[in-house]
């Protein structure tokens, strides 16, 4: 560690708290990874897919397939 790292740690007050918000966030991140991937089954993934992506009474707009080039 460098010496400017150590002369700031050396006078920070309270060096737990980062230590500890770091480790929290870890934790949770870890958390929401394992509900979201291993407590979900596949037939949960495929309800969710297979919802349609458009109402019935609007249909999605078709890309042109010719350029226009307004002057």
């Amino acid at each position: 560690m460098g010496a400017m790292a150590k002369v700031f740690f050396a006078n920070m007050e309270w060096t737990g708290l980062p230590l500890f918000a770091l480790i929290l966030f870890m934790v949770m991140f870890a958390l929401m990874l394992a509900r979201t991937w291993g407590l979900q089954t596949r037939r949960d993934f495929d309800e969710v897919a297979a919802t349609p992506l458009f109402a019935d009474d609007t249909q999605p707009q078709k890309p042109s397939t010719t350029t226009e080039v307004t002057p």
